[in-house]
């Protein structure tokens, strides 16, 4: 009965429902500055911020004493996360302030250290103020609870049962309060943690830090810090969302007539044949047979589907994508230690892998996944909701395995649930909940800390009749699982929430575009192609202008970010992804171009590899100036600098110049700079780019 109401549903809505909208955004930032100490010499390369080598040093050591040369107390600093990238030999180390004895909520440090004992950056949130009054709170956890949810209109039912806290089995009762689950306030644990909150260089308040995950249809799981003492005692001072709630429901692009990614018109969708399964081997297969949108063509306006066989990259993925290598870990549906992609439309809040929530297609012992997509079909049949199902499968694997390959693996936090005794912490592979029935026009991902389960939401899009499924748009599905990459990488794997909001959480947006986008690339494109975002869910895309090198199709500079358009996340994250994308061209022109995205050694991998690897480089909540540095110094370590030059180009370009400045991350009046160092000739590489747009519009008005 349900099956057949929601396909009547399905044949007749019309109108765009934005149930899956995640609410008004509440965020709330401490008005912090955070500080980044690094090196540059007047030829634009970085250097090292402290050069003297201690080699064979502990690099915690070493950490502590360039905090302790930028002033600041070492003894208060304590390490929350230390892992190398294999290629470079860099080691990562994330540290957390305590003040007064207590954890400082946003007083994180982020200090490089080379393979030679050399610290390469520094970037650090620190209290160097006086210590605080009183560290006994004046109001309870349930009362800072009450004002925490509250501040969203929702309440604490009053049958709300606390855990008990044993002060004989147990340190600090009197300084946490967990309760247990219930309808009306959370379906999981709820915390109360008193801790310290730096609201300035020198000014702190004692707080008590609400972790909670809200309930449906608002996903939320929200940190939210509430003054605990003083006339001010259940003020919010800051609160952000550890979900990544996109803004797909609605079009801001602007177009103008203009060949989209290079094509004279859009991929006509047609029903795609039935392949026949593959015959029965003698034994069961590790590597599956898949019927996906493959890399180029992550959508159907992009190209057709293929068949994919035997894709899995077993240095990323040694057991495969259905084996976890535990007792009862090989499967023959859509999970395994990377990812469990499954309907979800009841819109169970469980973050599990659990047969109760929702459908999965099994492969048989064969692991074949070949199905039908019939797009005037009702999306939640078979077998196209089995072909979905299998398209959030695929692409989950694939992100996870190039990644890998460019240092997103067990130390670094990637999600998986068995780390191999690699290093950092398992259990978290991804939940990838395919027609989410939390709502529809949207998409998700929450990002815990490493060894807490990441979860991805795809919905429904209901402008359409019938309804298109965002498990469609691979873009989305990309975008969605770059905001975990991004999330893990800053601030290091065990410290959540560096990319709350401002320029920070902006580039979080940025970031999982241009992965997307950049996996759309092909040799037939020219630095003018134009890439709408979400075009297949929402016609024209969802981003103020198409990403192109061209100016006349995407204007935007980093002086735009401070005007009135500009002021949300996904905005902001607009530009960064157009300056990124803007490099990129550089970097293929003058570097080449190579699809093979996982050992591929042209300007586009290489490239890739500096916006992955400056994720680790740059500090907790940075502004874009940041984070453009942090690339540039990934490129010292990695390719000994020898793209400085071409990757100067294309940031100044777009406004982010030599001279280009920026407050903290959470404000948006910055001055932007068109300059790039001496030693570098950017006019002949700009030059340059210009003949390849000439050339390609002069190709494109022949084949027309």
């Amino acid at each position: 009965m349900m099956r057949l109401a929601l396909a009547a549903l399905l044949n007749t809505a019309t109108a765009m429902d934005t149930s899956a909208d995640p609410g008004p955004d509440l965020t709330v930032l401490a008005p912090v500055k955070p500080v980044h100490l690094r090196q540059m010499d007047d030829s634009g390369r970085f250097g090292h911020l402290h050069s003297t080598k201690r080699t064979g040093e502990d690099v915690t050591v070493i950490a502590k004493d360039a905090l302790a040369h930028a002033g600041l107390a070492p003894e208060e600093w304590f390490v929350i996360s230390n892992y190398m990238t294999k290629k470079t030999g860099l080691n990562h180390v994330s540290l957390r302030q305590h003040v007064g004895g207590l954890e400082c909520v946003n007083c994180i440090a982020v200090c490089n250290v080379d393979r030679h004992g050399r610290v390469v950056n520094l970037g650090y949130t620190a209290h160097t103020g006086r210590r605080l009054a009183s560290t006994t709170p004046t109001i309870t956890p349930r009362q800072a609870l009450e004002h925490a949810v509250a501040y969203w209109n929702a309440s604490v039912p009053e049958e709300t049962q606390a855990h008990e806290c044993d002060p004989v089995k147990e340190d600090g009762c009197e300084q946490r309060q967990k309760w247990h689950p219930i309808k009306g306030l959370s379906p999981f644990d709820t915390l109360a943690k008193l801790e310290v909150l730096a609201t300035g260089h020198d000014e702190a308040a004692l707080v008590w830090q609400i972790s909670i995950e809200t309930e449906d249809p608002y996903y939320h799981m929200y940190e939210v810090s509430v003054q605990a003492t003083g006339e001010h005692a259940g003020a919010i001072l800051q609160l952000h969302d550890l979900v990544n709630w996109d803004n797909w429901g609605k079009s801001e692009a602007n177009l103008t007539a203009t060949a989209l990614r290079g094509e004279d018109s859009r991929h006509v969708l047609k029903k795609q044949p039935l392949v026949a399964p593959v015959k029965p081997g003698p034994k069961k297969r590790i590597g599956g047979v898949y019927e996906i949108y493959p890399i180029p063509f992550l959508d159907p306006t992009l190209g057709p589907r293929g068949i994919s066989d035997d894709d899995i990259d077993f240095r990323a993925s040694p057991l495969g994508w259905h084996d976890t290598g535990e007792v009862i870990g090989d499967f023959t549906d859509t999970q395994g230690n990377n990812v469990c992609a499954q309907e979800n439309r009841g819109n169970s809040a469980s973050r599990s892998c659990n047969d109760d929530i929702g459908a999965r297609p099994d492969g048989g012992d064969d692991l074949n996944f070949v199905f039908e997509f019939d797009e005037q079909a009702d999306p939640t049949a078979d077998p196209t909701q089995s072909a979905a199902i299998t398209n959030l499968f695929w692409w989950h694997n694939v992100f996870h395995d190039i990644t890998y390959l460019n240092g997103f693996d067990e130390p670094a936090g990637n999600f998986q649930e068995n780390n191999f005794e690699l290093g950092g912490l398992g259990d978290d592979g991804v939940q990838a909940n395919a027609q989410d029935g939390a709502g529809f026009n949207n998409a998700n991902f929450a990002t815990p800390v490493d060894g807490q389960r990441p979860r991805c939401r795809m919905y429904l899009w209901n402008a359409w009749t019938p309804f298109r499924d965002g498990d469609f748009d691979s873009g989305i599905i990309v975008h969605e699982v770059g905001h975990g990459v991004s999330n893990r990488l800053t601030g290091g794997p065990n410290q959540a929430g560096c990319l709350p909001g401002g320029q920070a959480g902006g580039m979080g947006e940025g970031w999982s575009d241009w992965w997307a986008i950049q996996l759309m690339q092909r040799d037939d494109h020219g630095p003018n192609t134009a890439f709408p975002m979400g075009d297949y869910v929402v016609t024209g895309g969802i981003r103020i202008y198409p990403y192109s090198y061209d100016m006349e199709i995407n204007p935007a500079t980093y002086g735009f970010i401070s005007g009135p358009a500009y002021s949300g996340v996904h905005a902001m994250g607009s530009f960064w992804c157009g300056a990124l994308h803007d490099v990129y061209w550089l970097m293929r022109i003058e570097y080449g171009w190579d699809p093979n995205w996982y050992d591929g050694v042209a300007g586009n991998n290489m490239f890739w590899q500096n916006v992955l690897d400056g994720n680790k480089l740059q500090p907790c909540q940075p502004n874009m100036v940041d984070a453009r540095d942090a690339i540039l110094l990934a490129d010292e370590q990695n390719y000994g600098g020898v793209h400085v030059c071409t990757l100067w180009c294309g940031f100044a370009r777009r406004g982010m110049g030599v001279s280009a400045f920026s407050g903290p991350f959470n404000n948006r009046n910055v001055e932007e700079a068109f300059d790039f160092p001496t030693a570098c000739d950017c006019p002949e590489l700009y030059a340059k780019a210009d003949a390849a747009m000439a050339l390609h519009r002069a190709n494109a008005t022949i084949s027309l």
